[in-house]
């Protein structure tokens, strides 16, 4: 804990680290409490942002039970949301400020996969491990063109060499080896094989993703890490929409992701913010979150 009492400390950062079963969501509750009953800010222009449904759900209920008030996505009461929820809020607001349809859908993970298998027949293992490697890439904030970009340089080598035609050729000189006792020439085959299927295996992957985006774009969907990605940018273009809010407050501050970093550091423009969190329980440690985080918020506030 940074600057005395978080209960009361409402304005500016205030950095809250604690172990499970501590009381973190028990202070943030009676954080909001505070806020609203000395009359510091009002009700719907404070934020707090959890990582899962489960998680905002409880924390909603403990709040409307706490300060008897309405809780919600802010239209009517206190916004408790997920990061997602909350960027899809923020999209279906003032979406058309960056060029977006505001009546998009959402997809899941298993949607996305769905939409990957169906219209752009890839593999069912092969949408899975698509699905979680885009929206990883995405959380980290690396975008297709960089993709794009090493594939390029990695195909530049090959001179337009077909590929395909190249591996097969290989694979047989390999088989035919069993004739010979050059173990390095083997070694050899065996490492241009692989380099060779893995740039296939890249190739690939981005065709499909390149595929999904506009597959995407003309079916006006969004999925979850486009939410993040998105919000960033329209507060990026519209540094105003941020004055919407007073304070913001974000459970479970040690799994978020660089994109859901550089969303909170736009949001808030005032300083006033409330982060918990326990380093040693990071769940979402393999969707990108960020190591460095506490330190970036230290810098950023």
């Amino acid at each position: 804990m940074i600057n005395g009492n978080p209960i009361e400390k409402t304005k500016g950062p205030c950095l809250i680290l604690a172990g499970a079963g501590t009381g973190k969501t028990y202070t943030i509750v009676e954080k909001v409490k505070h806020m609203i009953d000395a009359g510091i800010y009002k009700p719907e222009r404070i934020v707090c942002i959890a990582f899962s449904n489960e998680a905002a759900n409880n924390l909603s209920i403990r709040i409307g039970k706490a300060t008897g008030l309405e809780v919600g996505n802010g239209k009517t009461g206190i916004i408790v949301r997920t990061f997602h929820g909350f960027g899809a809020d923020l999209l279906r607001k003032y979406g058309d400020k960056i060029g977006m349809q505001k009546e998009f859908k959402i997809l899941d993970p298993d949607q996305a996969k769905v939409v990957l298998h169906r219209n752009l027949k890839v593999n069912v293992n092969e949408c899975h491990q698509y699905i979680g490697t885009i929206g990883t890439a995405k959380d980290l904030g690396i975008k297709l063109e960089e993709f794009e970009e090493y594939l390029q340089r990695k195909l530049s080598k090959y001179g337009g060499v077909d590929l395909q035609r190249r591996l097969e050729s290989l694979q047989f000189e390999l088989q035919t080896m069993h004739l010979k006792s050059d173990s390095q020439g083997k070694q050899d085959i065996f490492k241009q094989i692989k380099r060779l299927r893995d740039l296939i295996n890249v190739r690939k992957f981005v065709n499909s993703w390149r595929a999904y985006e506009k597959l995407k774009q003309k079916n006006n969907y969004q999925d979850y890490s486009d939410l993040n990605k998105n919000a960033l940018l329209l507060l990026e273009k519209c540094p105003e929409i941020a004055l919407d809010f007073d304070y913001i407050i974000v459970d479970e501050f040690q799994d978020t992701n660089k994109v859901q970093l550089d969303l909170i550091c736009k949001l808030v423009r005032s300083g006033n913010i409330t982060v918990v969190g326990d380093l040693n329980q990071s769940i979402y440690r393999f969707r990108g979150a960020y190591r460095k985080n506490i330190n970036l918020f230290k810098e950023a506030f």
